[in-house]
């Protein structure tokens, strides 16, 4: 603070202007100067906490001994009376875990601080787990599973959900505008080095992440994979004004409101399952494979394949088909060739019952799938000695 010199006043009291004097009490509110001067001094209170490490009898962990507390003490005391911060004692607390009284005791004599007990509050409200229990589970008690999917709640509320920003899907939407900004904004000196030092004048779309990059320049190429089709055509959509916008990005990622125009017009349209013809309204969880019909063709088509197990949910399905086809093996291609075909068969199944009249036996539709794996198969040399066996 050598450096700064403070600003002069002078007071016009009763009638009259007083002696110009300096003010004492730092820099005014406002002043452009105050957040340089406030990261200048944050930055010799980690320094000098950064030089406790160097001591040997310090250990800065949570579990901590009362000699590291002392020094940690030290350092702030000497923080505080070189540069005028100090802790107010009355609104600072000290928590603890696991320790015996004593020592808690020992911890409140050397910090001067008051001991703090939870649930403690904040902004004069009680911070306590039973309100968020409440929200899940519509009890106090402590429970494990949510009433509602975490992927429902951050549905807008049109949808039946609570509007709640998903953090996840904003970040994908924030790697984009990176992606967007290395293939439009060429004149940043960082994206001059990014074409540099990775790009080498191929093709943004088309090349190979680079492996040798950082994880911050292999998430950016990687974001690649959440087009389709040309990644920048597919992020041009996004632009506002000639800048990307990260809102409409998120839009973009999250899940798609089903068009169900028809239910306004009065239209009825049966909701019953016409694949095992039961009362059980079909959705996209009972078609795949909750119905009697689809689990048949999926089961056998298993079985076939030597996975014997029970069928899951659509999403289960989806991932162990995913886990067990993450390989260039012959069989992994098989299982997603299986997979697809199935999917694909039934779908056609369903409507041609719907709408035709038609049906097919569950064996005959098995064996057009079979038909087409072989058909398929044959054209591919790592699958041939797979089928063949």
């Amino acid at each position: 603070m050598t450096c700064v010199s403070t600003v002069n006043y002078s007071i016009l009291l009763n009638g009259g202007l007083t002696p110009i004097f300096q003010a004492k009490r730092g820099l005014r509110q406002g002043d452009p100067m105050s957040p340089y001067l406030f990261v200048l001094a944050m930055e010799y209170l980690n320094r000098s906490l950064k030089q406790l490490r160097h001591k040997p009898d310090f250990n800065y962990h949570p579990r901590a001994d009362q000699l590291s507390i002392s020094l940690i003490m030290q350092a702030f005391n000497h923080f505080s009376s070189v540069c005028g911060l100090k802790s107010n004692l009355e609104k600072s607390s000290f928590y603890v875990a696991g320790v015996t009284q004593e020592f808690s005791s020992h911890i409140m004599q050397e910090m001067h601080f008051s001991g703090g007990e939870i649930p403690f509050k904040y902004l004069g409200i009680p911070l306590s787990s039973r309100k968020l229990n409440f929200l899940w589970t519509g009890r106090n008690e402590y429970s494990r599973r949510a009433l509602v999917a975490w992927s429902i709640v951050c549905m807008p509320k049109v949808a039946g959900g609570l509007n709640i920003l998903d953090i996840f899907i904003w970040n994908k939407a924030a790697i984009c505008k990176l992606l967007w900004v290395v293939g439009k904004k060429k004149e940043k000196l960082w994206v001059q080095w990014i074409h540099c030092i990775y790009i080498k004048g191929r093709d943004l779309a088309s090349m190979p992440t680079p492996n040798q990059g950082s994880w911050i320049v292999r998430k950016i190429f990687e974001a690649r994979k959440w087009m389709i089709g040309d990644p920048l055509d597919d992020l041009n959509a996004c632009e506002e004004r000639g800048k990307f916008s990260i809102k409409k990005a998120y839009q973009t990622f999250m899940p798609q409101l089903q068009k169900v125009s028809w239910k306004s017009r009065g239209i009825q349209v049966e909701q019953e399952c016409v694949l095992c013809n039961t009362t059980v309204v079909e959705t996209l969880e009972h078609l795949f494979f909750d119905c009697g019909y689809s689990k048949v063709i999926w089961s056998t088509l298993l079985h076939w394949l030597g996975e014997r197990r029970l069928i899951r949910s659509w999403e289960e399905e989806i991932e162990w088909t995913a886990r067990r086809t993450n390989n260039s093996r012959a069989r992994a291609g098989i299982i997603g060739f299986l997979f697809a075909a199935s999917v694909y068969q039934i779908w056609p199944e369903r409507n041609g019952r719907r709408f035709n009249n038609q049906r097919i036996a569950s064996r005959q539709l098995i064996k057009e799938v079979i038909l087409q794996l072989h058909a398929y198969g044959q054209r591919q040399s790592k699958w041939r000695q797979q089928l063949d066996c």
